[in-house]
């Protein structure tokens, strides 16, 4: 995304918002209102890549479980949280969004905060502040959606090594695809829920999307979001023309806009397998043999959930059922 500045008749320096290079895809029927070369999924994949770069992006999964559950759970179910997930450790619902919701007012202060300061010098100064603004509102964005999806019960989004695949970039866009609204995202992010729980892994195997047959679907999300960038771009710059009001309208749309993504995502997680806990069965819950008078097994009932509440309805038996805790 390339911005020309004039100051007195005079031509300045060209401003990027990165300097990240990025190979040219298919021509998008789009990419009409895109510099030459450009399509949308590459300025989206550009705005990534910048955010990335900066320092503190990428989320500890272990470290952050361990801050965030240290003072409301104990050791042990702390430990059992970070080797499977919160909700299959017992950490209650409502602790869990209590935790998220915090994370959520921080980092939305932070933000707001910054795109008001952002935002008062108006004028051509907009320039330069835009890109940056930008930068750090998705900064914000990518360090939230893994607290969130460590919370919700989601191995390490990022590999061992540092580098930054196709895959990993991808993932990443599918998340901040739901969090801006795209149905499509979140049935994506449904599907790899669904097999990350089936196969109870602690880091999402490379090349996820496309063993899982979701490639293609995540770059459609990708260029779904270069396109909504490059149309909100233009509103984004006419909202900082005038002084001082630029900041105030600046920290309020990025205040509401977080605000409604983060609560769009929370939602999303909550709702997928991955943030479930498992069924918890009391210790009784055990086979009952019956025997003749000579000690030989003449009949062995299991007294579980199932088996003893249909015997009960069938008034053959008096057993209660197991009691179930679940907590989602």
């Amino acid at each position: 995304m390339t911005i020309h500045i004039k100051k007195n008749g005079q031509q300045h320096q060209l401003l990027t918002i990165d300097k990240v290079n990025v190979r040219p895809k298919t021509r998008s029927t789009d990419s009409d209102q895109l510099p030459p070369g450009r399509v949308p999924e590459d300025v989206w994949n550009s705005v990534l890549r910048t955010a990335l770069a900066l320092p503190g992006v990428k989320v500890d999964r272990k470290a952050f479980l361990r801050r965030a559950l240290s003072k409301h759970v104990t050791e042990k179910v702390l430990q059992s949280a970070i080797d499977t997930s919160p909700a299959k450790a017992g950490v209650s619902k409502n602790t869990i969004r209590h935790i998220a919701t915090a994370s959520i007012k921080w980092h939305r202060a932070g933000v707001s905060a910054l795109s008001f300061a952002s935002g008062i010098p108006g004028g051509w100064w907009i320039a330069g502040t835009v890109p940056a603004d930008l930068t750090q509102f998705f900064w914000h964005v990518l360090v939230i959606l893994q607290k969130l999806a460590y919370l919700y019960g989601w191995p390490e989004l990022f590999s061992e090594d540092s580098e930054l695949d196709d895959e990993t970039l991808l993932i990443l866009t599918v998340f901040i695809g739901v969090m801006l609204g795209a149905e499509s995202a979140a049935k994506i992010l449904g599907d790899i829920a669904e097999r990350a729980a089936a196969q109870v892994i602690k880091r999402l195997p490379r090349e996820a999307l496309t063993k899982w047959g979701l490639y293609r679907l995540a770059r459609e999300v990708a260029k779904w979001i270069g396109i909504k960038l490059t149309k909100d771009s233009f509103a984004w710059y006419l909202s900082r023309i005038v002084p001082i009001l630029a900041g105030i309208i600046s920290g309020t749309v990025t205040w509401i806009s977080f605000s409604l993504m983060t609560s769009r995502l929370a939602a999303h997680l909550e709702s997928l397998p991955l943030a479930a806990s498992v069924i918890k069965r009391r210790r009784n819950d055990r086979p009952y043999v019956r025997r003749n008078k000579n000690g030989d097994v003449k009949k062995k009932v299991n007294v579980g959930l199932f088996s003893a509440a249909e015997r009960r309805r069938k008034g053959k038996t008096k057993i209660k059922p197991a009691m179930v805790i679940a907590e989602m």
